[in-house]
C-alpha cells in the first residue's frame, strides 16, 4: 500500500492506494517515438451550425389543379399551431404552422407566393415525417 497527498481545489488529502495488479509498461527504445494525444490549445473552438430544416413540397396530381403543390411534415411530432387558413394568400418565408417534437418547436414557412387551398391537420394533431400538411396553389 502506497501513501499520497493529493490537493483538490486547493485542500490537501492523504490517501492510501493499494496496488491490485500491476500493468506491465510497454518498453521503447531509447529515443523511439511515442505518439501523444492532446487538446491543441491554439485551434478554433467552433459551434455546431444549426440545422435547417424545409418543408418537402411536391406538385398534386390527382383532385385538385396542376397549378397546387402539397406541404408535408418534414419530422415526426404534434402540430402546434396552425398559422393560415384555408383560401389564405401567403407571401414567400410565412409562417404557415409549427410543429412540436422533443420540446423543440419548428416552423414551416411558404417557400413561395401563392394560396392555401385546403389545411389538412388541426392543432394537437399527431403528424409522421412525410404526412400531407396543407395543399397550397402557387401563383
Amino acid at each position: 500500500m502506497k501513501k499520497y497527498q493529493i490537493h483538490v481545489n486547493g485542500v490537501p488529502y492523504e490517501v492510501d492506494v493499494e496496488l491490485i495488479e500491476d500493468d506491465e509498461e510497454e518498453q521503447h527504445a531509447p529515443g523511439a517515438y511515442i505518439p501523444t494525444m492532446l487538446p491543441r490549445s491554439d485551434a478554433p473552438r467552433t459551434t455546431p451550425m444549426p440545422r435547417v430544416v424545409t418543408p418537402t413540397v411536391r406538385p398534386v396530381t390527382k383532385g385538385s389543379t396542376a397549378d397546387s403543390s402539397q406541404v408535408t411534415s418534414p419530422l415526426t411530432g404534434t402540430v402546434a399551431k396552425v398559422a393560415v387558413k384555408e383560401g389564405q394568400n401567403v407571401k414567400w418565408h410565412e409562417v404557415l404552422l409549427e410543429i412540436d417534437a422533443m420540446k423543440m418547436i419548428t416552423k414551416i414557412y411558404a417557400q413561395d407566393d401563392g394560396k392555401v387551398l385546403k389545411v389538412h391537420v388541426k392543432e394537437g394533431d399527431a403528424v409522421q415525417m412525410g404526412q400531407q400538411l396543407l395543399t397550397m396553389a402557387e401563383e
